[in-house]
Formats: C-alpha cells, sequence, structure tokens
C-alpha cells in the first residue's frame, strides 16, 4: 500500500534536489568564470524569457482564481459568493500583471505588450474551464488552493532572502568598476549601501536567489497538477512535468547570459519553489485515500 504522489514522486523530488547540490557545488567555485563566459545582455533569447519568463507564476493565479469560480460551492451560499469574488479578484490580479510585466524588459509598445497578456490571461482560464467539466467542485478548490499557496509563498520567501542579501548582480560587476564579484555565501550590505547611496539602483543587489528561476518553476506545478483536472491526462504527467522542469532550466540559463544572476542563484531559486511545492502539495492533498501499489 502506498500514497499516490499529489505532484512529484519522492524519487523525482531528490533527483532535483541531487542536481541542484551537485550544480551548487560547481557554482560554489565557479560562479564568476561561468557567467564570465555566457555574459552577453544584448541576447534577444535572453530579453524575450527575462520578459515572458515569469508568466508561468502570474497566470498561475489567474488559473487559480478560475478554478475557485468554477469549483465554488453551490450548497452553500455564501461560500460560494465568497470563491466566485476571490477567484475573480485572482483571475484579474494574475492577468493584469501578465499585461504589464514584459514591458519592465521590452521596447514594444504597452498596448501590444497588454493585449499579449491579456489575450494569455484568457486562454489560461478558457483551458481552465473546459478541463473544469470533467473535475470534482473539491478538486477544483484543492488545486486552485495549491497554485495560490505555491505561488505567494515562493515569491514571498525569495524576496525575503533577495532584498537584504543584497549580492550584486554580474551585470553590475561587469560594467563598474566600483562594484565586486561576491561568492553566494557573503552579503553584500556594506558594498550596496556605498554603490546606493552613490546613485546605483537598489535593483543592481538583488542577485541572490533568482525570482525569475522560482517563479518559472511555477510551470512545474501548473502541468503536473493537471491530471488531477482531467484523468485523460494522466498517462501524460511524465511529459507535462517534463514540459515544466524544461522551461524552467531554460529561463535559469537565460537569466545567467543577460547577468541577471549567477548559477548558484538559480540553483537556489529553484530549490526554494521545488520545496515550497513538495510542502503545500502535501498538505493540500494529505487527506486522499491509499490507493493499493500496482504490480
Amino acid at each position: 500500500m502506498k500514497r499516490e504522489n499529489a505532484l512529484l514522486s519522492r524519487r523525482a523530488v531528490l533527483t532535483a534536489l541531487g542536481t541542484a547540490a551537485a550544480l551548487m557545488v560547481l557554482g560554489s567555485f565557479l560562479d564568476f568564470p561561468i557567467s564570465q563566459a555566457l555574459y552577453n545582455e544584448s541576447s534577444l533569447s535572453g530579453i524575450a524569457l527575462a520578459a515572458f519568463g515569469e508568466y508561468p507564476a502570474v497566470l498561475g493565479f489567474a488559473a487559480a482564481g478560475a478554478m475557485l469560480i468554477a469549483g465554488h460551492s453551490r450548497e452553500k451560499t455564501l461560500t460560494g459568493i465568497l470563491q466566485c469574488v476571490g477567484g475573480a479578484v485572482l483571475a484579474a490580479l494574475g492577468t493584469l500583471m501578465a499585461s504589464f510585466m514584459p514591458s519592465i524588459y521590452l521596447t514594444w509598445p504597452r498596448p501590444v505588450v497588454a493585449v499579449i497578456g491579456v489575450a494569455c490571461g484568457a486562454a489560461v482560464m478558457a483551458l481552465v474551464f473546459r478541463l473544469a467539466r470533467n473535475a470534482g467542485h473539491e478538486e477544483l478548490i484543492r488545486v486552485g488552493a495549491a497554485l495560490f499557496f505555491v505561488i505567494f509563498a515562493e515569491i514571498a520567501l525569495i524576496n525575503i532572502v533577495k532584498i537584504p542579501w543584497g549580492r550584486a548582480r554580474m551585470r553590475l560587476v561587469a560594467n563598474d568598476p566600483r562594484a565586486c564579484f561576491m561568492p553566494w555565501w557573503q552579503t553584500g550590505s556594506e558594498l550596496k549601501d556605498t554603490l546606493v547611496a552613490a546613485g546605483v539602483a537598489g535593483e543592481e543587489f538583488k542577485s541572490f536567489p533568482s525570482g525569475h528561476t522560482g517563479n518559472a518553476a511555477a510551470l512545474i506545478l501548473i502541468l503536473g497538477l493537471l491530471p488531477r483536472l482531467d484523468n485523460r491526462l494522466a498517462d501524460k504527467k511524465g511529459l507535462l512535468l517534463g514540459i515544466g522542469f524544461a522551461w524552467t532550466a531554460l529561463v535559469a540559463f537565460s537569466r545567467i547570459i543577460m547577468g541577471a544572476h549567477y548559477l548558484t542563484d538559480t540553483v537556489v531559486g529553484f530549490v526554494v519553489s521545488l520545496l515550497v511545492m513538495s510542502l503545500v502539495c502535501g498538505l493540500v492533498f494529505r487527506k486522499e485515500k491509499v490507493r493499493p501499489a500496482k504490480h
């Protein structure tokens, strides 16, 4: 007898953590040389992934909102109303964020970016409502709750570390002789205080850990939980998770190319997201029935 895995098997989690540990050791010795070799702020693919790499997190909010609406309680009127209102707010928030965040990195006209964001948000919600036809109301609420709490907690935790840690980004080190490289275990508060007082933007001291990588990893969660809404996707779960991991790796690599993060920054961003996923999914789906193991 064994409990069905809500998202990732224990073996998958341990494999991912083992790979992350190996990369962390590598980065502890070679962070700067790797970044020196890859640094290219003019990379078109790097700019595109900087603009859209975090879409899984913001569109995850839109998906969670749509699930709350689709799975709202029909028996308890007040509860159902609150679920619909909360879902509408989440869906609007996710779509709004998708509509303006890419403008930070792109020179495209803002209306174009806004249209892309609204279209993506609408597409995600339409997909959720389509899958909801084959899902129970309770399952929709649980999956929506898992999406919301994972993404919210991951963003909060990364920023709780990022802001006070003060590690200088590679692009600052490469372009400002006053800045210097610091290993991931060394906080940069003194250098940060000095250069910010001299006019350097505080954003340049948010290298560790990588928020883009943590937010990109939300795609693992979103795609990995889709089979819970439609059993027809169950045999494609491995493929869906593979797409999520590949997207995360691609975004992480692009952040090194852009000089926004070092290898160790991206590894820690991924690990924070992975651990939050494992913890939240374990709590949200902990009351599932135990199923007999297949032989």
